[in-house]
């Protein structure tokens, strides 16, 4: 069979020009010669045409893109199998991927919250369609010019060839083939949260949040958190290895916005914000601001930074719990110690201090809560 680069025409559409191509297949611009109407042509190679799971992952995107039917994801019109090839067709957009505009914008701050804001706010709804993507990279992000979206770019969002879909909604295609074994692997490793490479099959939405993150640290960073050529390496650093502090790597990064970062970060997906919570955030009027901390990324939290701090809500109530014995004389003192660095002090202020506080106006004055600050004393007055 001659394969996709030797074809002129494929059904209703003739073949105009190669827009890219992947693992799978083929992207061309092709006329729909009875409509006039110029779309995007994916078209499955032959050597993958022959394997009844990757052509029904490849329908799948087809039934995903389908339901979604959202302006921040790209549209499918029609799809099918002619012969033995598969083929999806898309509206053909006007644009650049975000990789690319990432090369031409390194440093663009505010132009990088505003596209990760605009990522997050179409996932929440593809979230809630019970579709995790799996493979959110910049390489899908694509962005066509629009002069009412900051910063003067629409997102659109594409392939959706390993997204993961409800269960037992096949809809009107025949997926039964579609199955993602619990040791299959499927992703980009770069972007890959770490629950995804140990099971594929059973990841949940904050998968995509990992992703995400990853994402925003390599646009305010210019790189990844993790960077390697050999896959195990970048499995291995995603599982076990902390990433770098964001600000360490853009030191004009806020600190509260470095430390959010951090928690798309978290190794385990429970500790991760919402995708919600993260186009909250994002869409917050940040700045870029000088580290006042004289080593970057260990500046702690403020209390101010509590609807920021995730990750450590076991060592919040154990404190809560030490300190309740304390108050009812169990226990004579509470002391917290650890090396210089570890989060004491955010521990306190962002986590603690706001409990406690809470408890206050719940069950009325517990604790009275000083702060004490460090005066310049003139000796000559001592």
């Amino acid at each position: 069979m001659t394969g996709p680069e030797t074809l002129i025409q494929v059904g209703p559409y003739r073949l105009l020009r190669l827009l890219g191509s992947g693992g799978m297949g083929q992207v061309f611009a092709a006329l729909h010669e009875a409509t006039g109407q110029e779309v995007a042509l994916k078209l499955l190679s032959p050597e993958s045409a022959e394997d009844p799971q990757l052509v029904a992952r490849f329908l799948q995107e087809a039934q995903a893109l389908a339901r979604l039917d959202h302006p921040g994801v790209v549209r499918v019109l029609d799809s099918g199998r002619i012969g033995t090839t598969a083929f999806l067709a898309m509206e053909l957009l006007q644009g650049q991927s975000l990789r690319e505009w990432m090369n031409k914008s390194r440093g663009d701050f505010l132009g990088a919250l505003a596209l990760c804001c605009q990522i997050a706010s179409v996932m929440v709804d593809v979230h809630a369609r019970g579709i995790v993507h799996r493979d959110l990279k910049p390489e899908n992000i694509f962005l066509c010019p629009e002069a009412t979206k900051a910063p003067g770019q629409r997102v659109k969002l594409l392939d959706f060839g390993i997204a993961k879909l409800p269960p037992g909604d096949a809809g009107p295609l025949d997926l039964t083939h579609v199955h993602t074994h619990e040791s299959t692997l499927i992703g980009t490793y770069a972007y890959m949260a770490p629950e995804q490479f140990r099971s594929a099959a059973s990841v949940g939405p904050r998968a995509d949040v990992y992703s995400l993150g990853v994402v925003l640290f390599e646009l305010l960073a210019g790189h990844t958190p993790f960077a390697s050529t050999e896959p195990i390496e970048l499995l291995t650093a995603h599982a076990k290895e902390e990433p770098p502090a964001l600000r360490q790597c853009a030191p004009d990064v806020p600190g509260a916005l470095s430390a959010f970062v951090a928690t798309l970060l978290a190794k385990e997906a429970e500790a991760r914000p919402s995708m919600e919570r993260c186009q909250e955030v994002l869409a917050q009027s940040w700045k870029p601001e000088p580290e006042d901390c004289p080593i970057p990324g260990l500046a702690p939290f403020t209390e101010s930074h509590a609807a920021l701090f995730y990750g450590r809500d076991a060592e919040v109530a154990a404190l809560l719990g030490l300190l309740e014995e304390a108050r009812v004389g169990a226990r004579r003192w509470v002391q917290v110690e650890g090396p210089s660095g570890g989060g004491k002090s955010s521990l306190l202020h962002a986590g603690l201090l706001p409990r406690l506080r809470t408890l206050d106006i719940r069950q009325g004055a517990r604790w009275l809560i000083a702060t004490v600050r460090p005066v310049s004393v003139n000796v000559d007055d001592a």
